[in-house]
């Protein structure tokens, strides 16, 4: 529920979106859609889902539905879902870290060694989802409209090369709070927890000696500089999620055949995101060997001794999954095939 200190900018944002709304559409557009989108244009989830989304719909449905992304937020990036519950927007975004709470199975991507690639995690997560997930109704008042998934967290290192599990007993590692802070407790790092915006000043003032975070950060964060080394974990450790959701009953109201459009466009943007993450992902590889950084594969021994620490991640996600009454090994299991299945397509 939205604070009440917050009603009066909540309630301005409804009135700013809806003057843009009305002044910015063409007069034949049957049926309009807000869709917030709190990050930056130039950032992955606006330019692989919310832009592509907004463009898209317009063509499938040739014209009978149009999408506004208003120029500036309409709330805070931890309040989308208070803000489409309120009719604020009708359609947002969301790190489902910000909704663990609410959401415990879509962290299933956050469980070590399960990530191929962005794509192909993005896709056992939709069908895990419908196959397992959709009936724990932990979406309630939404329609989902999109999940996806981000490259595997690995290790970046300013310090020394990270090739066991012992090179992390002490570590300064930056992360961020949830998952991959349990993570760097288990390996026995120092944490320093922050958001991911603040990598750039801890890692070039030495406040870290590293990271546990996705290969791609480098290019938005412009770091790679002052890395020595970074060590990839084949099916890394554990993968951000991004959930879109419309509010339920905008959904409700809307013509099997727009429903139809609706899903359609969602699907192309959901698969367009996993793309665009991988071909960040390889940009990063790039970017870190231009600063010559040396890239490590964990060799089989080191990934087996992290198989073994971080077991307790698997456990924790598995006593949630029971408790939302889905049989959580099937789904992971589930889970697991199907991003190899999709690997091993995708590479054809």
């Amino acid at each position: 529920m939205i604070k009440s200190s917050n009603i009066i900018s909540y309630s301005l944002a409804i009135l700013t979106a809806a003057t843009f709304w009305s002044g910015s559409n063409s007069a034949n557009a049957e049926t309009k859609l807000i869709f917030n989108n709190f990050a930056p244009a130039r950032s992955s989830p606006a330019k692989g889902f919310v832009f592509p989304f907004q463009k898209k719909l317009a063509e499938i449905s040739g014209g009978e539905m149009s999408v506004m992304v208003p120029p500036a937020s309409l709330a805070p990036a931890r309040k989308q879902w208070e803000m489409v519950s309120k009719g604020v927007a009708d359609i947002a975004f969301s790190n489902t870290s910000f909704l663990r709470n609410r959401l415990k199975l879509p962290q299933i991507s956050r469980i070590p060694f399960t990530t191929i690639s962005a794509s192909s995690a993005t896709m056992a997560l939709m069908e895990t989802h419908k196959k397992y997930f959709a009936s724990a109704d932990e979406y309630k008042g939404m329609k989902l409209i999109g999940l996806w998934a981000y490259p595997a967290y690995q290790f970046h290192s300013a310090k020394n090369e990270i090739l066991k599990a012992g090179d992390l007993k002490g570590m300064k590692l930056h992360v961020v709070p949830g998952p991959t802070k349990k993570i760097a407790e288990l390996l026995g790092a120092t944490i320093v927890t922050g958001p991911t915006v603040k990598i750039f000043e801890l890692i070039s003032g030495k406040t870290v000696d590293g990271a546990l975070i996705p290969n791609l950060a480098v290019m938005p964060f412009k770091y790679a500089r002052y890395l020595k080394s970074t060590t990839n974990i084949p099916g890394g450790l554990g993968s951000n999620s991004m959930a879109a959701f419309m509010n339920k009953k905008v959904w409700d109201g809307l013509s099997g055949k727009h429903k139809n459009f609706v899903n359609k466009t969602a699907e192309l943007s959901q698969a367009n995101m996993g793309r665009v993450m991988d071909k960040l992902d390889v940009r990063a590889g790039k970017e870190l060997a231009k600063y010559k950084v040396k890239i490590n594969v964990a060799s089989e021994a080191f990934s087996n001794q992290l198989k073994k620490i971080l077991q307790p991640l698997k456990g924790k996600w598995l006593k949630d999954a029971k408790s939302r009454g889905i049989d959580g090994n099937a789904a992971f299991n589930y889970y697991v095939k199907t991003g190899k299945l999709a690997a091993a397509k995708m590479k054809k």
